[in-house]
């Protein structure tokens, strides 16, 4: 199933390579082909988001803290409560938000961003399990780059996503750090923290500090630390989750001369989480909530710069590198998170 969506993918970018690569259309085709996969998908078929599904039909099935999916919720649900309604608004809206991510984020590239992030693990991972932060960071990250020369009303609009899902609130130390000028010593410093051996005593220096300054996020980090001492939790390495990122500020440090403004924030966001993800590298669970704003923009990143450095041949590493991430997703990630083969949803 996947292959035939990548096949259609593919099409879609193919055809437009005879006029314009990154143009509405082309987008347009690709976010509605994921919007009926997502909507014909199956009951059992997916992670947190069959707990979604039931918070849906019953809001007393698990009380969120943050109200901002339960007013989604509502929206949504005043039309329809069945499982199709609900994959199809929730699909649209994650869909929607990321097409108006990328299209804010750069004005060019952004069907071969889509095209490549589709391709990743971290799609799926929000589209089917950590749906509630991916909405908020999303949000959060459209806040950022379309308020970049308005803080202060950018830091007023990052209370939205903050009410979907508190993790948002590390938002607002990036859009901080934005407002200063991105060097090229910042890429080292973040490849340096990526691959320095932080243990449990940074881990736990870190998980204080972030309780004292956002009180709001103490009962939550304190469940992770707990979860972290029964030995349920493990460390993060080098793997999937950072290695693409790492290559990737590799690459920006040696053709940073050239970057443009709009991609120097992008490393900024990217930079940041890198280096506070690594902080808590000891618990896998807060490594991914964090890395997740770089995972996000990591597919804006590559594509660029993989047209600055080889303009002939840039396009044809973006299709290599959606090839291989494809395979790892399907063959490896998939089955070792419960993803297996498909399931189509039963309309009998």
């Amino acid at each position: 199933m996947f292959f035939y969506v990548a096949y259609l993918s593919f099409l879609v970018i193919w055809i437009s390579l005879g006029r314009k690569v990154n143009n509405p259309l082309a987008a347009l085709l690709f976010l509605l082909l994921w919007v009926v996969i997502f909507s014909v998908r199956g009951a059992g078929y997916g992670l947190d988001i069959k707990t979604y599904y039931e918070i849906f039909i019953d809001p007393s099935y698990y009380e969120l803290q943050e109200k901002g999916l339960t007013f989604i919720n509502i929206a949504f649900s005043f039309f329809s409560k069945e499982l199709i309604w609900f994959s199809f608004s929730y699909s649209f809206l994650f869909l929607s938000l990321l097409y108006a991510l990328y299209r804010i984020a750069t004005r060019a590239l952004y069907v071969e961003a889509l095209f490549l992030f589709s391709a990743t693990f971290t799609f799926f991972q929000v589209g089917l399990n950590i749906y509630r932060q991916g909405l908020a960071v999303i949000l959060s990250l459209i806040i950022m780059f379309a308020c970049r020369d308005r803080r202060f009303l950018g830091c007023l609009l990052l209370i939205f996503p903050f009410m979907i899902h508190k993790a948002a609130v590390f938002s607002l130390l990036i859009f901080i750090c934005m407002r200063w000028e991105f060097k090229r010593w910042y890429i080292i410093v973040a490849l340096v923290f990526s691959v320095l051996p932080f243990g449990d005593l940074i881990l736990t220096l870190v998980v204080d500090l972030a309780s004292l300054i956002f009180p709001v996020l103490s009962s939550a980090l304190g469940e992770y630390r707990r979860v972290e001492a029964l030995g349920l939790i493990k460390a993060s390495g080098f793997d999937h989750r950072n290695l693409p990122i790492i290559m990737s500020l590799v690459i920006s440090w040696c053709v940073f001369k050239n970057i443009d403004r709009q991609m120097k924030a992008i490393l900024w966001v990217v930079s940041i989480s890198l280096i506070f993800a690594a902080f808590v590298s000891g618990n896998v669970l807060l490594y991914d909530r964090i890395i997740l704003w770089a995972q996000l923009l990591f597919p804006l990143l590559y594509v660029y710069l993989m047209a600055l450095s080889f303009p002939r041949w840039g396009r044809v590493f973006v299709v290599l590198t959606y090839v291989l991430l494809s395979l790892f997703t399907v063959i490896v990630w998939g089955p070792r998170n419960f993803l297996g083969p498909f399931e189509f949803i039963d309309l009998v």
